[in-house]
């Protein structure tokens, strides 16, 4: 969808989880065996079966707590280790209850008769270091799962949001060294599901099992080595390096381009860039105004009904069109300064903008008036 408004929100897709990937494990006589299964994602690094590594597992008998478990692959997920080893109740027929997750580093986590859930799960601010946070939920008897093992079906818990920028405009070159998402959610708590995951549409992980509401409000930012530079081709701005943001899932308050002030600001995009005027062999750096340095330029999100909620396991890809037929050079950010204290990045313009939410540049344009005829007589003697 095209939005003429800021950078021109060229495109917007949601997608889900692929296939799913399924490994047995090696019965251990009488103890209970995990069989792990994950939805997958389309991102480098999320979480599959075979790069999962180990995972936890907090079991309940009724209200009681039965045991907790940690449970190691080897083989990239073609076997795995239960330790301690747990064994099955006595009575066949004795349902226990399966709360399962990863990374095991994850702190927070509480699964007993009064909660089941992962108290203020905070992404890691370096981009780099995020992790795809996954959770299973299954119930199992003796009889049903001694032989086979208990099926866990991990989930994504987060959601995943990737962006890309294009430039058809043969007059106009953009370079763009980094990207930021501005005013979301810092941390949340994820309550387990009630019922078992299960494959499916319809069947992903509610955005409800989170609560944002004490969150503060945070910029996160990806910076590459090199700028790159845009064409008619719509590329990645993320680093090969870092993948892309995994974040809270959350409802989306978009930034108000004409009214949001820098200390009180909906969410939006920002990405580091230099836009140069190209004129034949001639090209000429028009913003920032400082030659040879980048400078941030803003457009809201959770402008269209695809994206006012960010939803567990999903991919939010945003593409951004510059100079295009509804598009121009973007707004000035309402706080054009790198998250984490790297305002001295000897790439970012130091001049701050006066009044956030400007428009970036604005082509040359003309007005033209004529003035009526003036009667002039002029009087000849013959």
């Amino acid at each position: 969808m095209k939005r003429k408004c800021i950078l021109g929100l060229a495109g917007l897709m949601v997608l889900g989880a692929c296939t799913n990937d399924e490994v047995i494990d090696v019965k251990q006589t009488g103890s209970i065996d995990l069989r792990p299964l994950i939805e997958n994602s389309t991102r480098a690094t999320a979480t599959t079966v075979a790069n999962l590594g180990s995972f936890k597992v907090d079991v309940l008998k009724g209200t009681e707590t039965y045991g907790a478990m940690t449970v190691t692959s080897s083989d990239n997920g073609t076997k795995w280790t239960t330790s301690p080893l747990t064994y099955w109740p006595s009575n066949a027929s004795q349902q226990l209850d399966f709360y399962a997750y990863a990374p095991t580093t994850t702190t927070g986590v509480t699964i007993d008769n009064t909660d089941k859930k992962i108290t203020s799960y905070t992404p890691s601010t370096t981009v780099s270091d995020q992790k795809d946070l996954v959770i299973a939920y299954n119930t199992g008897t003796k009889t049903a799962n001694e032989a086979s093992g208990v099926p866990l079906l991990f989930k994504h818990a987060l959601s995943q949001i990737e962006v890309k920028a294009k430039c058809a405009n043969a007059n106009m070159k953009v370079e763009i060294i980094g990207v930021k998402v501005v005013s979301v959610a810092k941390d949340g708590t994820f309550t387990f599901p009630a019922a078992k995951t299960e494959s499916g549409q319809g069947k992903e992980l509610a955005l409800g099992l989170w609560n944002t509401e004490s969150s503060e409000k945070i910029a996160y930012m990806v910076k590459n080595s090199a700028p790159v530079t845009l064409n008619a081709t719509a590329q990645s701005l993320m680093p090969s390096t870092s993948g892309t943001f995994m974040l809270i899932p959350q409802e989306i308050t978009a930034w108000n381009k004409e009214n949001d002030k820098k200390t009180n600001h909906g969410s939006y995009l920002s990405v580091l860039c230099r836009i140069s005027n190209v004129s034949g062999n001639n090209v000429t750096q028009i913003f920032p105004t400082t030659a040879g340095l980048y400078g941030f330029s803003a457009v809201a999100i959770g402008t269209t009904d695809s994206d006012k909620t960010w939803e567990p396991g999903k991919k939010y890809v945003y593409t951004l069109e510059f100079f295009g037929t509804d598009s121009g050079g973007g707004r000035f950010d309402p706080d054009p300064t790198v998250p984490g204290g790297g305002d001295k990045d000897p790439d970012v313009d130091p001049t701050k903008p006066e009044d956030g939410g400007k428009e970036i540049l604005k082509p040359i344009t003309f007005t033209v008036d004529v003035e009526e005829w003036t009667p002039v007589t002029v009087d000849l003697n013959m």
